[in-house]
């Protein structure tokens, strides 16, 4: 959001460089941005882009594992961190309820 862009003068090209570094993936794009949304200094915005270029997997491995990686470590709790390690157990498409997840 605004607020996060207008943190700091290089925060929006450094916003920039991550998204393009999503190869235009939608999901990744939202799903770091929103793992980004927190991050206000220079200095955190760089780390998520050498993480994301030092990635060297094959093609598909290379374009998503890195970045589902960057987002999982840049997610501002360990309790969010298991609720997404909890949701990729269940299949896509597949409705979690939300008191489940809570006493997960």
């Amino acid at each position: 959001g605004d607020e996060t862009l207008n943190s700091h003068p290089d925060t929006r090209k450094l916003a920039e460089e991550v998204a393009e570094r999503c190869g235009g993936l939608p999901l990744a794009l939202i799903t770091i941005s929103r793992g980004m949304a927190c991050k206000t200094t220079p200095g955190e915005w760089k780390y998520a882009i050498e993480k994301l270029k030092r990635s060297s997997l094959p093609k598909m491995e290379n374009e998503l594992f890195p970045l589902l990686k960057s987002i999982y470590d840049n997610l501002p709790k360990v309790t969010i961190k298991c609720c997404l390690l909890y949701c990729c157990l269940y299949p896509e498409d597949h409705c979690i309820p939300k008191k489940r997840l809570v006493e997960y």
